[in-house]
Protein backbone atom coordinates (compact mmCIF):
# COMPACT_ATOMS: atom_id res chain seq x y z
CA UNK A 1 0.00 0.00 0.00
CA UNK A 2 2.64 2.19 0.84
CA UNK A 3 4.62 1.99 -2.82
CA UNK A 4 0.86 2.89 -3.88
CA UNK A 5 0.86 5.78 -2.14
CA UNK A 6 4.53 7.04 -2.97
CA UNK A 7 3.05 6.55 -6.23
CA UNK A 8 0.32 8.62 -5.99
CA UNK A 9 2.51 11.74 -4.33
CA UNK A 10 4.86 11.34 -7.27
CA UNK A 11 2.25 11.43 -9.79
CA UNK A 12 1.27 14.90 -8.18
CA UNK A 13 4.97 15.97 -7.95
CA UNK A 14 5.22 15.55 -12.20
CA UNK A 15 1.99 16.90 -13.19
CA UNK A 16 2.77 20.18 -10.65
CA UNK A 17 5.51 20.59 -11.09
CA UNK A 18 7.34 18.10 -14.02
CA UNK A 19 9.07 20.33 -16.34
CA UNK A 20 8.60 17.83 -19.39
CA UNK A 21 5.14 18.69 -19.03
CA UNK A 22 5.15 22.78 -18.75
CA UNK A 23 3.66 23.15 -22.32
CA UNK A 24 0.75 21.28 -21.98
CA UNK A 25 0.21 22.08 -18.69
CA UNK A 26 0.72 25.82 -19.59
CA UNK A 27 -1.83 25.28 -22.18
CA UNK A 28 -4.74 23.82 -20.31
CA UNK A 29 -4.36 26.00 -17.45
CA UNK A 30 -4.74 29.57 -19.63
CA UNK A 31 -7.73 27.96 -21.33
CA UNK A 32 -9.24 26.43 -18.75
CA UNK A 33 -9.75 27.70 -15.91
CA UNK A 34 -10.92 24.60 -13.79
CA UNK A 35 -7.23 23.07 -14.87
CA UNK A 36 -5.83 26.26 -13.58
CA UNK A 37 -7.36 25.72 -10.08
CA UNK A 38 -6.39 22.14 -10.33
CA UNK A 39 -2.69 22.59 -10.98
CA UNK A 40 -2.58 25.50 -8.45
CA UNK A 41 -4.11 22.81 -5.33
CA UNK A 42 -1.85 19.89 -4.12
CA UNK A 43 -4.82 18.71 -2.11
CA UNK A 44 -7.08 18.80 -5.28
CA UNK A 45 -4.72 17.25 -7.75
CA UNK A 46 -3.61 15.04 -4.83
CA UNK A 47 -7.09 13.58 -4.99
CA UNK A 48 -7.36 12.82 -8.63
CA UNK A 49 -4.45 11.39 -8.71
CA UNK A 50 -5.60 8.58 -6.49
CA UNK A 51 -8.42 8.15 -8.13
CA UNK A 52 -6.39 7.33 -11.17
CA UNK A 53 -3.89 5.07 -9.58
CA UNK A 54 -6.79 3.55 -7.30
CA UNK A 55 -8.37 2.65 -10.78
CA UNK A 56 -5.49 0.87 -12.52
CA UNK A 57 -4.87 -0.60 -9.47
CA UNK A 58 -8.36 -2.16 -9.63
CA UNK A 59 -7.58 -3.85 -12.38
CA UNK A 60 -3.76 -5.03 -11.70
CA UNK A 61 -3.99 -5.75 -7.71
CA UNK A 62 -7.70 -4.88 -6.19
CA UNK A 63 -7.65 -4.31 -2.13
CA UNK A 64 -10.90 -2.83 -0.59
CA UNK A 65 -8.58 -0.28 0.85
CA UNK A 66 -7.83 1.44 -2.57
CA UNK A 67 -11.78 2.63 -1.98
CA UNK A 68 -9.58 4.88 0.16
CA UNK A 69 -6.72 5.51 -1.59
CA UNK A 70 -8.34 9.29 -2.72
CA UNK A 71 -8.68 10.73 0.12
CA UNK A 72 -5.52 9.48 1.73
CA UNK A 73 -3.81 11.04 -1.29
CA UNK A 74 -5.22 13.94 -0.74
CA UNK A 75 -3.74 14.32 2.61
CA UNK A 76 -0.37 12.98 1.58
CA UNK A 77 0.12 14.95 -1.45
CA UNK A 78 -0.80 18.32 0.62
CA UNK A 79 1.34 17.54 3.12
CA UNK A 80 4.44 16.75 1.17
CA UNK A 81 3.80 19.80 -0.79
CA UNK A 82 3.96 22.18 2.09
CA UNK A 83 7.04 20.43 3.55
CA UNK A 84 8.43 20.90 0.29
CA UNK A 85 7.16 24.83 0.35
CA UNK A 86 8.40 24.95 3.32
CA UNK A 87 11.93 23.48 3.09
CA UNK A 88 12.68 26.10 0.28
CA UNK A 89 11.28 28.99 2.17
CA UNK A 90 14.02 28.21 4.09
CA UNK A 91 16.63 27.57 1.73
CA UNK A 92 16.14 30.92 0.42
CA UNK A 93 16.05 33.35 3.62
CA UNK A 94 19.27 31.66 4.25
CA UNK A 95 20.72 32.40 0.87
CA UNK A 96 19.08 36.02 0.58
CA UNK A 97 21.26 36.16 4.30
CA UNK A 98 24.46 34.57 2.52
CA UNK A 99 24.41 37.12 0.25
CA UNK A 100 24.08 40.32 1.99
CA UNK A 101 26.47 38.77 4.49
CA UNK A 102 24.53 38.56 7.30
CA UNK A 103 24.66 36.27 10.13
CA UNK A 104 22.37 33.92 10.01
CA UNK A 105 19.73 34.14 13.05
CA UNK A 106 19.89 31.87 16.21
CA UNK A 107 17.23 30.05 17.43
CA UNK A 108 15.58 31.28 20.76
CA UNK A 109 17.04 29.28 22.89
CA UNK A 110 20.05 29.51 21.46
CA UNK A 111 20.85 32.62 21.69
CA UNK A 112 22.66 34.33 25.21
Amino acid sequence: MLYVLMACIGLMCILKYGSILSWPRDVLTSRIEFFEDLFGCSLCLGFWCGVAVGSAMFFLDWNPYYYLLPLVSAACCWFFDSLLMVIQTIEINLDLYRRANLPIPKPKNERD
